[in-house]
Order: structure tokens, then sequence, then C-alpha cells
């Protein structure tokens, strides 16, 4: 998954839940020396990309279960709308 991509994903995802994408925090997760997803951490908001599943959950700061994507019905949805990400190079 580009990971350009997938932040567009999410921070549509965080605006939609009415929180702000403004400034958003990134860390890798490895178990047992794999990368099996990425953190995004939002005012308000922290989502988990789970890289095998193509799954990613939007939890509120309380721990509560916003939202769960996936991921390719997402990128499916934004090449049937031509919806490209931006190249904001500030984000890679």
């Amino acid at each position: 998954m580009n990971t350009t991509h997938l932040r567009r994903i999410i921070d549509d995802a965080v605006s939609d839940l009415g929180h702000k994408n403004l400034h958003c925090t990134e860390g890798v997760l490895i178990q047992e020396g794999y990368v099996f997803g990425r953190q995004f951490r939002y005012e308000g908001v922290r989502a988990i990309w789970f890289a095998e599943e193509g799954v990613v959950k939007l939890h509120g700061d309380n721990g509560r279960l916003l939202r769960n994507l996936t991921v390719a019905d997402q990128v499916r949805f934004r090449e049937a709308t031509n919806d490209e990400p931006s190249n904001d190079p500030s984000r890679d």
C-alpha cells in the first residue's frame, strides 16, 4: 500500500468523523521483527492500519472504536472517481 494513498484515506476518514486532520504523527508498527502496520495519531483520534488484513481501525482517545475501513474498498472508490492524492511533499 502506497503510504501517500493510505494517509489520504485516513485523513478523509478522520475529517468525516468531525476531527481535525491538520496535525498527524506517524509510526511504523513492528512485531517480532516484521512490519505489520502503521499508526497515525491525530487530535482525538488514533488510526491503525493492519497491513496483512488491509484494514484501518480508528479509535477515539477513550479507546472506543469509531470506524473500521477496508482499504481496498477505499482505493477502488478513489480510482472510480479519479480522486488522486495530493502531491504534497511535506506529507511523505
